[in-house]
């Protein structure tokens, strides 16, 4: 659930500490898609994978066919992908000639080589292996880079990749489709039949400009028999540029005939799309005086004054005011300051605990020499930051700062807190709300394969006690077409997500609204219990225990939910 996954982000955003702000990058050096949505040139794949974790979105248009691929990189050398295609004038499976047949498929792709030195990238794929057949195909791709900005591929294609200029069936006859209708594998066709070779050429030209040639092996056997397409030559050429981060677009002459163009949108979790919060820098760490010329400054007795405590912790909240961070608790000795505090803004965490830390150092005795930092997420503590004040003054600036302070950074468990800790002013009860927009899509329905839905989005949070959050949001509609959706389902298995048309039918509507409470049963533990209207069509009650040991990767949890519709 959403409470424990921030307090995570939290608890491993600090441990990827930063406390200089992060650079800006260019455009990302990853391969680029093709029209089908996979790693490839135009209407070909290629040997090489995407990055971990990356997530492509792309959209193309070639001729009568529109493809809209939604494609994942599962692990470092497997790549799936879910693709929607629409072809205009494509008469089968009960469509008129003149509609557009919509043809739902899925590929799995699997690197058998890595590229090295001396030999290409290997990569053996499954194109629509378990759709109506109309797209299957199955290659073996290869691709060797050449300096920096030019890469060279050939392959072997099968089905629809071996319909052109064949070299045979160096693996047997391949049999019919079992079905016409989707559904089943035919692992029986896989590598069978007439095998073609194709290839290509990509040529980036600079950082953002990539120019393509290929080779195709697809005849596009079932678009010419249906004139929809007039297929001239198995040569296409393409451009492609990157417009900004993670977004490409590009042009291609295709086939002697048609024109093509894609739009592929590529997001990773690794890969922060937003460098933090832009604006006024953090201010400069406050270097102390020479302890040797200035002996009176590092005198700890401020300790023993009655007021003095409470004067810091004021100051302190003042100053992380400016940068709107909240100070839950701060807690002193003459050496020591651990501060518990709220961040409202920085949607990167290391950010605020880096002007949290600038903020100590602007405010703290000279005699206060280790700074415990730790975050607070929906009342309880994620893991606690020590720092040094000395290694922030010699590191302010320093080359590669950031990375140097991390080496020398401590990561700790929170722990409880502290006896001696002065809590911050109205911290509890706090509401919170916002408005912003939203939008909901409905994807693959054969009658309209697109449907969505656009308003306003009112959030609103309460948190009434130390860890005891009431919150819930309301949307209201604005524009849209999901209540046009009226096919009532007739299946006799429980109804998970079948039903949810019928929430789209109301232009003012309950997201949720939730009473939940977090807590810290033990070291390295959190856990949450949260009731009521816990998502879109579902009320009930869910409690989830989270184990993740600080400054660790490794973190494993178990959520237990008991709802109904």
């Amino acid at each position: 659930m959403a409470g424990i996954d921030t307090l995570l982000r939290g608890s491993t955003a600090a441990i990827a500490l930063f406390i200089a702000s992060a650079g800006g990058s260019g455009a990302q050096d990853r391969p680029t898609a093709n029209l089908y949505g996979m790693t490839g040139l135009i209407d070909m794949p290629s040997g090489e994978m995407q990055p971990d974790g990356e997530l492509n979105f792309t959209l193309s248009r070639s001729g009568a066919t529109t493809r809209t691929t939604l494609a994942f990189q599962i692990a470092p050398r497997l790549q799936g992908s879910f693709r929607y295609t629409g072809t205009r004038g494509l008469g089968i499976g009960g469509f008129a000639p003149t509609a557009t047949y919509y043809d739902r498929s899925f590929d799995l792709r699997y690197q058998v080589l890595t590229e090295g030195l001396y030999w290409p990238a290997v990569t053996v794929g499954l194109q629509d292996f378990a759709g109506t057949g109309n797209f299957a195909a199955e290659y073996i791709a290869a691709t060797k880079t050449f300096g920096s900005r030019v890469k060279v591929t050939g392959g072997l294609g099968w089905g629809r990749l071996g319909s052109y200029n064949s070299i045979g069936s160096p693996l047997g006859v391949r049999p019919a489709a079992k079905t016409a209708t989707g559904g089943n594998f035919n692992a029986n066709q896989w590598f069978r039949g007439p095998a073609a070779p194709f290839g290509g050429i990509e040529w980036q030209v600079n950082d953002r400009l990539g120019l393509k040639v290929e080779y195709s092996s697809d005849a596009y056997t079932l678009e010419q028999t249906q004139g929809v397409i007039n297929r001239r030559s198995p040569l296409n050429f393409g451009a492609e540029y990157q417009i900004a981060e993670g977004i490409r677009l590009g042009a291609y002459y295709m086939y002697g005939s048609e024109l093509g163009i894609t739009a592929q949108i590529a997001l990773n979790p690794k890969k922060r799309a937003a460098k933090g919060i832009y604006g006024p820098a953090g201010i400069p760490i406050q270097t102390r005086p020479d302890r040797r010329s200035n002996p009176d400054d590092w005198s700890p007795d401020w300790v023993q004054q009655a007021d003095a405590a409470q004067t810091l912790r004021d100051n302190l909240a003042r100053q992380l005011a400016t940068d709107d961070l909240v100070l839950e608790s701060l807690s002193l000795s003459s050496t020591q300051a651990e501060l518990r505090v709220r961040n409202p803004r920085y949607d990167a965490g290391p950010q605020a605990i880096g002007r949290a830390a600038r903020a100590l150092a602007a405010t703290m005795p000279a005699s206060v020499e280790i700074f415990d930092i730790v975050p607070v997420v929906n009342g309880i503590p994620a893991a606690k930051i020590r720092l040094r004040r000395s290694d922030l003054e010699s590191l302010e600036h320093a080359p590669d700062n950031a990375n140097a302070l991390r080496a020398r950074a401590q990561v700790l468990d929170a722990g409880r807190l502290p006896r001696n800790a002065l809590m911050g002013e109205q911290l509890y009860p706090k509401f919170s709300w916002s408005i912003r927009p939203y939008t909901r899509f409905s994807f693959f329905d054969p009658a309209a394969p697109l449907r969505a839905d656009a308003g306003l989005r009112f959030t609103g949070s309460y948190d009434l006690a130390r860890g005891v959050v009431l919150s819930g949001s309301v949307t209201a509609k604005v524009a849209g077409n999901l209540d046009q959706y009226n096919k009532a389902s007739n299946s006799v298995l429980p109804h998970v997500r079948t039903d949810g048309y019928l929430y789209d039918r109301t232009d003012i509507g309950l997201e949720n609204l939730t009473l939940a409470w977090y807590s810290r049963p033990g070291p390295n533990l959190y856990g949450r219990v949260t009731a009521g209207y816990l998502e879109r069509m579902y009320g009930g009650v869910s409690g989830e225990l989270l184990w993740k040991p600080v400054d660790s990767r490794l973190a494993l949890g178990v959520e237990v939910n008991y709802v109904k519709q």
